[in-house]
């Protein structure tokens, strides 16, 4: 069958449990293996609820992107849902909650996840909480890892539009 051997490699390296699409795009592009472009890190579990016991209760938090057995977590904060007082006392909270129960948390922005070399700097941090060294023996790898960046974020002009006042003016 056409295209099968594409249909499960591909299959092999979808992760369940995301919350958004960058959430998605981040936990891919660092577990992705090398040939394709991805830093070959070991998969992180997606927002799964940790249980977490305090004198005053039982309360469950969810790491964006988890690697449990090695306590660390990335938290992926969207510009959408993070900004302003209430969200970031939130995320404080929450982070707080993780690094109480001795787990490191690492913290990913859009502006990161769309620069390459953040997220290098990102990779290299996960590689040593994670306590692995990761060697390629994958030719081209800063050309296929720019590529695929390139695949996940495309380039397209952010800037603000200016707005046009329209005044019905015979020149308008």
């Amino acid at each position: 069958m056409p295209g099968a051997a594409k249909a499960r490699t591909a299959s092999s390296l979808v992760l369940n449990g995301s919350c958004s699409l960058m959430e998605s795009k981040v936990a891919f592009e660092l577990s992705a293996p090398r040939h394709l472009g991805g830093f070959g890190l070991p998969a992180p579990v997606l927002n799964k609820p940790l249980s977490f016991t305090r004198p005053d209760g039982t309360i469950v938090r969810k790491g964006d992107l988890l690697w449990e057995r090695h306590g660390v977590v990335i938290e992926y904060d969207s510009s959408e849902r993070h900004e302003g007082e209430a969200n970031i006392d939130r995320d404080a909270r929450r982070r707080n909650e993780f690094i109480a129960d001795a787990y490191r948390v690492l913290t990913v922005t859009r502006q990161q996840a769309h620069d390459l070399a953040s997220m290098e700097h990102v990779a290299r941090h996960l590689e040593r909480l994670l306590g692995i060294r990761l060697r390629s023996r994958t030719s081209d790898l800063e050309g296929r890892r720019l590529k695929l960046h390139q695949s996940l974020y495309p380039k397209v002009d952010r800037a603000p539009r200016p707005a046009v006042v329209r005044h019905d003016l015979p020149w308008q």
